[in-house]
């Protein structure tokens, strides 16, 4: 095992870590969480001394104090060579986007985004699927000083919805995206230059409390409440992401498909383009057309999503995977950890050291991490080095808890980070075991329960509805219901169940659809004419609502309280 220096307890001392070190240690598997544990916490006691540390190390234009120059730092300090910035499709066709290449290209967009009126400051949301075109706006944004959020095309309701949110100065889109969010052509920033120009460095520098984006995020409020993130933390979490959360240098090739671009843009990209590597954009049309395109690519750390790692598992012998470095998971995806596990010993047999991150661009980027290793995928995590956070109980709040669990909460001006997930940590040894979140989630992330509900009420035969989340086998693995009540308990008065789900993925995206929907002719509680979702949930659970729909009784005093618009249930 390495070595590395222990830190100088002296307050005003230099913070002595051998960051070279601790990069080649991680990259290589030989990061033990003995070895973590020997140097981590000194981050956490002195982040400021650490932060100077890591700068100094990354060799990045920016200063732990100074403004942020994310456009030098990302893509100019590459652009001198051939290297290859991003990896992806434009149109039928691969495209190998070097540094230089991705510089002209973003000078080009951001005079033709400047033409149309484009300043520093102003919001920009990117409504555009992953690809070149996604990788080409956000550093263009970027480049033009904006603050920048991204709104994958999932449906016109969701985007729709968002946009009213955000309220943004402008629109990026292809033209499908300007289709879901309901603007004319020209009515958004185009994805292409208007002519080709000579590449400048003139690029905007942002104050370390300026905001360079405002996202949203699927872990927190179902993505329906933007949080402002200011470059400094930004800046700070790509810096320390790529020296130390994925180890990158210059040599990888990063991919992650399936990880969607809501939780890790930007900051997936930005801290594979500041480690001077390569990003590789890939989809699931690509991987049945090519099954070795990880290995063509030169993949060198793949991050796996769960429908990837069934894919795998499925078929192992047909998807050739990288056989350099490491593979990562997402610790907000669903824990069924039989199959992770599972996938985990076949990749050790590949060679293919595994490690976890738990990372939300809303918050800056990975938040818990761990160091690549062979075997089992057991939950141990830390804390991302140099962060500011405590265990908190339960209750919410700042309040340290008293035992060796609580959740883990970040901390910014002494208060908890509003755009952090709240999970829960426990202290094990040289390291903390990763439990889950604190509130049921399906698939690891929340769900957006009034606007299916929203959605579904515009058919016809639909008086009100309530999406419900019924409990799992994991905490991040809770059941969607979608609870439909009519006021006509013949058959064919009722919806289709078919064509609720079909309403809802195509207005908000796929994946939104509940696992069941059941149809009651009941009339539900209201609060305040809301529906009680918190009433509906209990008395679905509780078989409430299954009896009263068998009983005459019920379903015509339900019938009449549609009529007459009684405020609550009748008895």
């Amino acid at each position: 095992m390495p070595s590395v220096p222990p830190p100088d307890p002296a307050a005003d001392g230099p913070l002595r870590l051998d960051l070279a070190t601790i990069r080649s240690a991680i990259r290589a598997g030989k990061a033990t969480p003995a070895w973590l544990a020997s140097w981590l916490p000194s981050t956490y006691e002195r982040p400021e001394r650490f932060r100077e540390l890591l700068y100094g190390f990354a060799g990045v234009k920016t200063t732990p104090t100074g403004p942020v120059d994310f456009y030098s730092d990302c893509v100019l300090a590459h652009a001198g060579g051939p290297k290859i910035a991003v990896l992806a499709r434009e149109g039928r066709e691969r495209v190998h986007l070097s540094y230089a290449s991705l510089h002209a290209r973003c000078s080009a967009l951001a005079e033709t985004w400047t033409e149309a009126g484009v300043e520093p400051g102003d919001v920009v949301a990117i409504v555009l699927g992953p690809g070149l075109g996604l990788a080409v706006a956000i550093v263009t944004a970027l480049k033009l000083g904006l603050v920048l959020s991204i709104l994958p095309p999932h449906g016109p309701s969701w985007v729709r919805t968002r946009l009213a949110l955000l309220a943004p100065d402008h629109v990026a889109a292809d033209q499908h995206g300007a289709k879901i969010a309901g603007l004319a052509e020209t009515a958004v920033l185009p994805l292409s230059a208007k002519k080709l120009v000579v590449p400048g460095a003139v690029h905007h520098r942002y104050a370390r409390a300026e905001v360079a984006a405002r996202l949203f995020s699927p872990l927190i409020d179902a993505g329906a409440t933007p949080f402002d993130v200011p470059a400094g933390v930004l800046h700070g979490a790509i810096v320390r992401d790529a020296m130390i959360a994925y180890a990158l240098d210059g040599a990888d090739v990063v991919a992650a498909p399936g990880f969607g671009a809501m939780q890790h843009e930007p900051g997936l990209l930005l801290t594979t383009l500041l480690a001077g590597a390569a990003w590789a954009s890939v989809d699931d049309a690509e991987l049945d057309a090519s099954p070795r395109l990880f290995e063509e690519l030169g993949v060198t750390v793949l991050g796996i999503a769960p429908q990837l790692r069934d894919r795998i598992l499925a078929a192992p012998a047909r998807l050739a995977l990288p056989s350099k470095r490491a593979w990562f998971r997402s610790l907000s995806d669903t824990l069924d950890e039989a199959r992770w596990d599972e996938l985990a010993q076949l990749l050790t047999a590949q060679k293919l050291l595994g490690f976890h991150v738990h990372a939300s661009s809303a918050a800056g980027g990975v938040q818990l991490f761990s160091a690549p290793a062979a075997g089992v995928t057991m939950l141990r995590v830390w804390p991302a080095a140099g962060e500011t956070w405590q265990l908190s109980e339960i209750s919410g709040g700042a309040v340290r808890a008293l035992g060796a669990s609580g959740v883990y909460t970040v901390l910014r001006d002494e208060e908890p980070d509003p755009a952090m997930l709240r999970v829960v940590l426990a202290e094990a040894g040289d390291g903390y075991l990763f439990v889950g979140p604190v509130e049921p989630m399906p698939r690891g992330l929340s769900y957006p329960s009034d606007e299916v509900a929203h959605v579904v009420e515009r058919h016809e035969s639909v008086r009100a509805a309530a999406a419900i989340l019924a409990p799992g086998r994991w905490l991040n693995d809770a059941r969607t219901v979608l609870l439909v009540f009519v006021d006509d308990p013949a058959p064919d008065a009722q919806p289709p169940v078919h064509e609720l789900r079909e309403l809802i993925e195509q207005e908000l995206g796929a994946g939104l659809a509940p696992e069941r929907i059941e149809v009651f002719p009941l009339r539900p509680r209201y609060i305040d004419g809301v529906v009680d979702r918190g009433w509906c949930r209990s008395e679905y659970l509780g078989g409430g609502l299954n009896r009263r729909a068998r009983s005459e009784l019920f379903v015509a005093l339900s019938r009449l309280g549609w009529i007459f618009g009684a405020p609550r249930e009748l008895p």
